[in-house]
């Protein structure tokens, strides 16, 4: 449900809140044999899926000479409400059933500042089966030019990523019950130092 040709039925989603140049990114390389085993599966743990993804994320950004992504409290939090609530809600966009934006969780979790300069921008995506792994979950976002333009734009700092247990949608009858499914949500950001809410 990660590849191009399902990304409608799987719902790969980007939104990037300022305009950022595209880079290319090639298949494979060194730097990510680090971020071994690339292919663990998030029912074996979303810790260990969400440090896979932002490990590979930073693979990519190595090789073309940007600085690594750094976790983020307020991100991750951000990321982590997000996600719950899809699977919760059964929704899968970057604004909330309720129209809650990516910018109005950013501010309530304090990463966005009341005054000051700030940037955002948020991948979304959800699989089953062997597309629900960290491997699957980045090489989808890089297949796809928005969601590539969020992992390269050198402005962001930062990132929260939350894998949750479970699909944002209804699955068609017949899908086995027993299939791993998982929602992702990746935070991008930058801004002036501060503090998070609870």
């Amino acid at each position: 449900m990660w590849n191009i040709r399902a990304a409608s039925l799987a719902g790969i989603a980007a939104l990037a809140l300022a305009a950022q140049p595209s880079v290319a990114a090639p298949a494979h390389h060194r730097s990510e044999k680090r971020c071994s085993p690339a292919g663990i599966r998030a029912a074996h743990g979303t810790a260990r899926a969400e440090r896979r993804i932002r490990c590979l994320l930073n693979a990519r950004r190595a090789r073309t000479g940007m600085r690594p992504l750094r976790w983020d409290r307020c991100l991750d939090r951000a990321a982590e409400r997000h996600a719950r609530d899809m699977v919760r809600r059964r929704y899968f966009a970057h604004a909330s059933l309720g129209g809650r934006t990516l910018v109005q969780r950013a501010r309530a979790t304090g990463y966005v500042p009341r005054n000051g300069r700030w940037s955002l921008g948020e991948n979304l995506a959800w699989g089953a089966g062997r597309r629900a792994t960290a491997a699957a979950t980045v090489r989808g976002w890089l297949r796809s030019p928005p969601h590539r333009r969020n992992v390269f734009t050198s402005r962001f700092r930062d990132v929260g990523i939350a894998v949750v247990h479970g699909a944002p949608v209804r699955l068609p009858r017949g899908a086995r019950a027993r299939v791993a499914r998982v929602t992702v949500v990746a935070e991008f950001g930058a801004r002036a130092p501060g503090r998070c809410r609870r």
